[in-house]
């Protein structure tokens, strides 16, 4: 998933981490940012704060991903039958690649946790490619 910024766009996030920069600790005055009563470091405008939100969003993700699939082991080993379609874990299951960051639409990997670095994209198609390899074993 792409999205197109204008030249305002990026004008606009350069100045809030700018003016985020200028408050990194609480300071008695209002947001840097926004001008609320919050601090910048923790503005909802502020850049850095969705970036580290979607980090922390895919690491958690991963987290109850990797549970899910401790799960549904389990019950296979109890021999119990895991649906073929995973149902209820189906949905959540897509909902966590989503959140990961390795969920695919149209051969590109969208979701949170893909915004943290460039190299996400890169370790989450190695992460997924590891897992259909040690399903396979």
């Amino acid at each position: 998933m792409s999205f197109r910024f204008t030249a305002e766009d990026y004008d606009q996030a350069i100045e809030r981490l700018r003016l985020g920069k200028t408050q990194l600790e609480h300071d008695g005055n209002c947001c840097a940012i926004c001008g609320d009563d919050c601090a910048a470091f923790g503005c909802r405008f502020n850049p850095l704060v969705a970036m580290k939100f979607c980090e922390i969003m895919g690491k958690d993700a991963a987290k109850i991903h990797e549970g899910l699939h401790e799960v549904m082991e389990l019950m296979e080993q109890e021999g119990r039958e895991v649906p073929e379609d995973m149902q209820p874990f189906g949905r959540i299951h897509s909902g966590l690649h989503w959140l990961e960051g390795r969920f695919q639409v149209m051969s590109q990997w969208i979701g949170p946790g893909m915004i943290v670095t460039p190299e996400a994209e890169r370790l989450a198609a190695q992460s997924f490619e590891d897992h259909k390899k040690n399903k396979s074993e």
